[in-house]
C-alpha cells in the first residue's frame, strides 16, 4: 500500500491541471532510470571520443598531418549539427503515438489532467533531457578537451553562443516531431516527414529558395547551422543573424501550439 504521507496534494487549474505530476512522471523516465547515463555515454563515445582521437592520438601517430587544437573545432560542431538531430527525431517520434496506441493516453486523460499539460510535460522533459546530455555535457567536455590541447581556454562567449544556436536547432526538430505525433497514429509519416525536413536542411536549399523568395533563407532551419559554421570559422556574422534565431523560436512555439490544438481534438 502506498504511503499516504508520501502523497502530494496538487492544486492546479486550467491548462496546468495535472502538469506537475505529469512532468514528474516524464522526468522520472530520464533521471530515475539509466536513460540519462546511456545517452551521455553514447554521445561521449561518438562525439568526444572522435574529438579525443583527433586531439590526442593523431598528433602522436601522424604528427605530420596534425594541426592545432583549434582546427578541430569545426569538426566538433559539424558532428553536433548532424548526429544529435537524428537522435532527437528517432527518440521522440513514438512518445505520443505509442501512448495513443497502447491506450495509456486515454487512461491518463480520464484523470483530472489537461491535454495541454500532457503535451507540455513531454516537451519540457525531453528538451531538458536531450539538451543536458547532448548539448551541455558534450559541449562542456569538448571545451575542456580543446582548451587543454591548445594550452589556452577557448573564448567562452562565442562558444556558448554556438551551443545556444545548436540548442534551438534541436528544439526545432523536437517540437516538429512532437507535433506530428499528435496528427498521425503511426510512426511512418512522422519519421518520413521529419527526416525529410532534416535531409533538406542538410542539403542546403537556401540558394534555391533565395532565388525565388529573397530573404526567406533566414527563416529556414538550415540557417542556424550555417551561422554556427561561420562563427567557428571566424567569419563576421551577417547583420540579419537575429532573424533565424527568432524564427526558430517562433517555429518551435507554433509547433507546440499546433500539437496542443490537435491533441485537444483527439477522441479518447
Amino acid at each position: 500500500m502506498a504511503d499516504v504521507n508520501a502523497l502530494q496534494l496538487v492544486d492546479e487549474q486550467g491548462w496546468r491541471r495535472g502538469f506537475a505530476n505529469l512532468l514528474r512522471k516524464e522526468n522520472a523516465r530520464w533521471w530515475h532510470t539509466r536513460r540519462w547515463l546511456v545517452q551521455s555515454l553514447i554521445w561521449l563515445l561518438i562525439i568526444n571520443g572522435v574529438l579525443a582521437i583527433v586531439l590526442w592520438v593523431v598528433p602522436i601517430v601522424y604528427p605530420e598531418i596534425s594541426g592545432s587544437a583549434i582546427d578541430s573545432l569545426p569538426g566538433f560542431f559539424e558532428l553536433m549539427i548532424l548526429l544529435p538531430m537524428f537522435s532527437v527525431i528517432i527518440g521522440v517520434q513514438g512518445t505520443i503515438i505509442d501512448e495513443k496506441q497502447s491506450g495509456t493516453a486515454a487512461w491518463i486523460m480520464s484523470a483530472p489532467v489537461s491535454r495541454s499539460a500532457f503535451i507540455l510535460a513531454k516537451l519540457i522533459a525531453y528538451a531538458f533531457g536531450y539538451l543536458v546530455t547532448i548539448i551541455l555535457l558534450q559541449g562542456l567536455i569538448a571545451y575542456v578537451q580543446i582548451s587543454l590541447a591548445d594550452g589556452n581556454p577557448l573564448p567562452l562567449v562565442p562558444y556558448l553562443a554556438n551551443l545556444g544556436m545548436l540548442s534551438l536547432y534541436l528544439l526545432f526538430f523536437l517540437t516538429l516531431t512532437l507535433m506530428l505525433g499528435t496528427f498521425f497514429d503511426s510512426r511512418g509519416p512522422v519519421l518520413g516527414i521529419t527526416i525529410g525536413v532534416a535531409l533538406v536542411s542538410l542539403k542546403g536549399v537556401a540558394p534555391l529558395v533565395d532565388r525565388f523568395i529573397p530573404g526567406a533563407v533566414y527563416y529556414l532551419p538550415e540557417t542556424l547551422p550555417a551561422l554556427v559554421r561561420a562563427s567557428v570559422a571566424g567569419e563576421t556574422m551577417p547583420p540579419e543573424w537575429p532573424i533565424p534565431v527568432i524564427a526558430m523560436l517562433l517555429f518551435s512555439e507554433l509547433f507546440v501550439a499546433l500539437a496542443i490544438w490537435r491533441f485537444r481534438r483527439e477522441e479518447f
